[in-house]
């Protein structure tokens, strides 16, 4: 049978991530709402041999990455793609991680602060165990510590 093709809407998302994160907020809203390179559906009884093909739609990391790029662009809809990620629940602990700190960092700049508290300490303890030094840098960068959140304004400083 044909199903979507979830790789063409990943490729999208990440684009749009790295347009956000060069400060192209146009190309990445263009690139998030776009419809995806190669789109279309994917024939899985002609698909190559080790083809995987992820049949959750949207994926945890797909939610993610379009939340994770909305929050580059402070807009508020991150919160909503970063937690039905954590709901989607990555089997990754790493991603989770990342999930979590981009979620702490969403809330924060919403000046909802004490709800970015608890993602901040799982987004610690996650990166803590697993060794994840990138996760607890971007956190220390922004001054969120595991107990507390930084304030709206502090964050928008930064």
């Amino acid at each position: 049978g044909e199903i979507p093709d979830p790789a063409g809407r990943l490729l999208g998302a990440t684009v749009a991530l790295v347009r956000a994160a060069a400060g192209d907020t146009d190309g990445a809203y263009r690139a998030l709402t776009a419809e995806p390179p190669g789109a279309g559906t994917v024939d899985v009884a002609h698909a190559p041999a080790g083809l995987a093909v992820e049949l959750t739609e949207p994926s945890p990391d797909l939610r993610h990455r379009r939340g994770r790029t909305l929050a580059l662009l402070h807009d508020d809809a991150a919160i909503d793609h970063l937690t039905d990620s954590l709901k989607d629940g990555s089997p990754s602990a790493r991603d989770r991680a990342a999930t979590h700190a981009d979620l702490a960092l969403a809330l924060t700049a919403a000046g909802r602060g004490d709800e970015a508290a608890p993602h901040t300490r799982a987004a610690r303890d996650l990166a803590t165990r697993i060794g994840s030094r990138r996760v607890l840098r971007r956190l220390d960068g922004h001054g969120l510590s595991a107990g507390s959140a930084v304030s709206s304004s502090a964050s928008a400083a930064r």
